[in-house]
């Protein structure tokens, strides 16, 4: 009894690896011989694109799979016993061994081809590929304890996903100095949003006649007696941290505080897009604050259209498909309109586009700018405009800037400029 008790402590139950605890004493033990000991920490690139689009079957047996893989790969090799695989959390593995990194560079090099070659399949048949991110630390010189080594290879790995992934990384000590600097700055993003240091501004959308017809809001972070913020900077820190369900939820609020007072003032109610983060909509706090705000609305504007449409860059709402598409569904019965946003940048399927319930589609301004640089990127365009329309779905080009842009953009059937 008192075995299987250590066992089940030791041992991951979906990959029946051994796990944190276990790696953890294992290296604890391997520092005590004064020994260099080289830790790696493994993470499957795109996996929550795995269970949005194949389900979380599919995401666990990928696990499995490569879990599997992972322990094949350490047998084959001579002095397993100081070759420690294990499964953190998640889409997290770590490797750990006794000496150093040059020891099982080729082994690292084999499970980047390994996990290349794990596919999963979609119920249409679309293939779920992934690819493999590592970060590696050193003990001693990048941590002297099990944690810190960890901490350090976990830092190392969020490097090569920050490049995008599918890299192998070593640990560089101003990581942590960056890290500790980020954190602050989730604190401050806390302290600023309570003291009302963020503000909306609004990007106006027209027609090719000038007519303003809609409008989308920009966050922006000023901060009392200092240079402004750029939102390239707290943004993807706000998605990282989960601050961005906070943030959001206010832009959301203000946005609509915004068209409540153009309303009011004879302005009208041109539509305002907001950007919303997939986060907020998996979150069913955010979709009860949508609903509240159609009521009030609905009681107020005198039959007026719910005046805030939901934006989505294309890559976030394809990513997260499956889980998002019932909340989709669930707003856009109640006339809530959503848009795609920075469409062309991302992997959309066609055949999900159509499951979409969403009343726009911008051009990312990528595209826009090259509309004079060959006859290829105009008919680009043009096919998205076509296909947009075929959907029933109106196309606002972004950064437009000049009029020859609106000219050619309009001829191809363009319907709004922004």
């Amino acid at each position: 009894m008192i075995a299987a008790l250590k066992t089940a402590r030791f041992t991951d139950p979906l990959t029946g690896l051994p796990n944190r605890l276990a790696i953890l004493e294992r290296v604890r033990g391997w520092l005590m011989t004064q020994q260099t000991v080289t830790l790696v920490h493994l993470d499957i690139d795109h996996f929550a694109a795995v269970n949005a689009r194949c389900g979380l079957t599919a995401g666990d047996r990928l696990l499995r799979e490569f879990g599997a893989r992972l322990q094949t790969l350490q047998k084959m090799h001579e002095g397993s016993a100081q070759l420690l695989v294990a499964h953190l959390e998640g889409d997290s593995f770590a490797l750990a061994w006794l000496g150093d990194p040059d020891r099982y560079l080729d082994l690292l090099t084999a499970l980047q081809t390994e996990v290349a070659a794990l596919e999963i399949a979609t119920s249409d048949g679309e293939v779920c590929s992934v690819t493999l991110s590592l970060g590696v630390a050193v003990a001693p010189k990048d941590g002297k304890t099990p944690e810190a080594l960890l901490q350090a290879a976990e830092y190392a790995v969020r490097s090569v996903k920050g490049r995008g992934g599918g890299q192998i990384a070593f640990y560089d000590p101003q990581w942590g100095e960056r890290v500790r600097a980020r954190t602050a700055l989730v604190l401050r993003m806390e302290r600023a949003l309570a003291a009302n240091e963020f503000a909306l501004f609004l990007q106006p959308v027209v027609r090719s006649d000038g007519a303003l017809v809609a409008a989308e809001a920009l966050i922006r972070w000023l901060p009392p007696e200092q240079t402004p913020i750029s939102p390239a900077e707290f943004i993807p820190l706000a998605e990282e941290s989960g601050f961005i369900r906070r943030l959001g939820g206010w832009v959301f609020e203000e946005a609509l505080r915004l068209a409540e007072r153009l309303r009011q003032t004879g302005w009208g109610t041109p539509q305002i897009a907001v950007n919303v983060s997939p986060l907020q909509l998996e979150d069913d706090g955010f979709v009860q604050q949508v609903h509240r705000a159609l009521e009030h609305w609905r009681a107020v504007a005198e039959g007026a259209p719910f005046p805030l449409t939901l934006e989505l860059t294309e890559s976030a709402a394809m990513e997260r498909f499956e889980q998002l598409k019932v909340k989709f569904e669930y707003l856009a019965r109640a006339e809530v309109p959503f848009a795609i946003d920075d469409f062309g940048t991302g992997h959309s399927s066609l055949g999900r586009l159509r499951e979409l319930p969403f009343a726009k589609l911008k051009i990312d301004r990528s595209f826009v700018v090259r509309l004079f640089d060959s006859p290829r990127d105009e008919a680009l365009v043009a096919s998205i405009i076509r296909i947009a329309h075929a959907f029933d779905v109106k196309v606002v080009a972004e950064g437009v800037e000049e009029a020859r842009f609106v000219t050619r953009l309009s001829e191809l059937g363009c319907d709004e400029f922004q």
